[in-house]
């Protein structure tokens, strides 16, 4: 009886000693806890160690640090998950998912999973071949967690192909985009393309997940109105690129071809800085946004219209209506990471049809000092009774006026002369909301017919011929 006994303990232990390492692993929750990245090794037939594959290779030198540099293409058979610092260099090669493999499991959603506010993954290729693609129907390509940053540095022809998204960010995170073309292998129900780049919703709008492509091809979604967000309409261009539509169609890549012919989208860096001039055709204004950087002093090629004129010293923005007989109605929005670059300029001239107003370098300081949004409103009011004319002129960041206040410098406002005025009857007052007359204020017929009006503050000004 004792032999038995020992012989069935003989044997269990046995069974457990073949056992792999990965039925030990702990799950903690996060992605890919429930696999171990150590490079396993086992044993052949012949009583010899087998070599790691080149699946294991990656995944202990990711655990590394440093720079991983592929001398051939990789094939995995499950996720990758990186939690350091690390540089993953394609050098022309590729990563594919194996045949008979799936990525895709209750706890793994992409190729490569980048978790935890210590990791960062820098993929970069110089080739113009490489890339790293996933099986149709099974995951995303790469995805980030948990305050994790992943940058992509890469040239236009590295390929990304996932499944309803290529890069994912998701409870937290960011993803920074300098080149790459990115694709998808399989479609969200209802919205072709419009997941390819994609923040987790909530996360995207409490700003905690982002995505900013400065560089890059994008197939099938215009990357500055996503619509992957219906109540956040998100765009992913950074301020400091633009997005030219390329000629060029791409064939659908989905097996059934139901999305066709795919529109082609090209991010690249705006050299110097450019506008784009919209009208509302509701409230007849007109909105110029000026991207990109001012430092240079140079107006990309597309913009010489809104931004004619402008040096490095001073930025001429134009955003008048169209008709000779318009009346100024215009707003110029500076998204921050371009008011960042105004530091060294002295000079921001704003023309709205008939109406000029000129920032002095004091005011332009303001403005390049600020961290959101900046929007300068010109617009002509209706005219109250005993005034020749009011204008309303305004410079916020995000809801706060910032030059309201003093210590703005002489701020200019140019606008038309009233009827047969002269020199010693042209009177200019500052208001308020109102309409009451607060302060007189600097006023000066010039010889072109206009009037200049000189203050230190902006807010609504009346031009008269008499007197308040």
């Amino acid at each position: 009886m004792k032999r038995k006994f020992l012989s069935v303990l003989l044997a269990l232990c046995m069974m457990l000693t073949l056992l792999p390492a990965t039925a030990f692993a702990e799950e903690t929750g996060e992605p890919g806890d429930t696999t171990t990245s150590d490079v396993q090794t086992g044993e052949t037939g012949d009583g010899s160690t087998s070599k790691p594959t080149a699946e294991d290779k990656l995944v202990a030198d990711l655990e590394k640090g440093g720079t991983v540099t592929l001398t051939d293409d990789v094939v995995i058979t499950k996720s990758i998950f990186v939690r350091n610092e690390v540089t993953l260099d394609l050098n022309g090669h590729k990563i594919t998912v194996a045949e008979g493999s799936s990525i895709w499991t209750k706890t793994t959603s992409a190729m490569i999973s980048v978790i935890g506010a210590d990791a960062k993954l820098t993929v970069v290729n110089e080739k113009e071949t490489g890339g790293i693609i996933a099986k149709a129907g099974d995951s995303y390509t790469i995805d980030v967690w948990n305050g994790a940053t992943l940058e992509i540095n890469c040239t236009n022809e590295t390929e990304f192909l996932g499944n309803i998204h290529t890069i994912y960010v998701g409870t937290s995170g960011k993803a920074i985009i300098n080149g790459g073309r990115y694709d998808i292998l399989q479609h969200a129900s209802g919205k072709p393309h419009a997941f390819v780049l994609n923040c987790l919703d909530a996360s995207s709008t409490s700003g905690a997940s982002t995505i900013t492509v400065n560089k890059g091809v994008i197939v099938g979604v215009d990357p500055r109105d996503t619509k992957s967000d219906p109540a956040d309409p998100t765009n992913y261009v950074a301020s400091t690129s633009k997005v030219t539509e390329l000629g060029e169609k791409s064939q659908c890549k989905i097996d059934s071809g139901s999305c066709g012919e795919l529109t082609v989208y090209e991010v690249a860096p705006i050299d110097g800085l450019a506008g784009e001039k919209q009208t509302d055709e509701t409230t007849g204004t007109t909105t110029v946004t000026i991207i990109g950087s001012a430092e240079s002093g140079k107006v990309d090629e597309s913009s010489s219209s809104e931004l004619g004129g402008t040096t490095k010293d001073t930025i001429k923005v134009d955003a008048s209506a169209a008709g000779n007989e318009a009346t100024a109605n215009a707003k110029v929005t500076i998204p921050a990471e371009t008011a960042a670059t105004m530091k060294q300029v002295q000079t921001v001239e704003v023309k709205a049809n008939d109406v000029t107003v000129t920032l002095p370098k004091e005011a332009v300081g303001k403005i390049a000092a600020t961290t959101v949004e900046v929007t300068i409103v010109v617009k002509t009011d209706e005219t109250p009774e005993g005034a020749a004319a009011q204008y309303e002129v305004k410079v916020t960041a995000g809801s706060d006026e910032i030059l309201s206040g003093s210590s703005n410098g002489d701020i200019k406002i140019t606008v038309p002369a009233p009827e047969k005025a002269q020199a010693n009857s042209i009177f200019a007052y500052w208001v308020s909301e109102e309409g009451t007359v607060l302060e007189q204020v600097d006023a000066v017929l010039n010889s072109d017919n206009t009037v200049t009006i000189t203050t230190t503050h902006l807010s609504k000004y009346q031009v008269r011929t008499t007197k308040a």
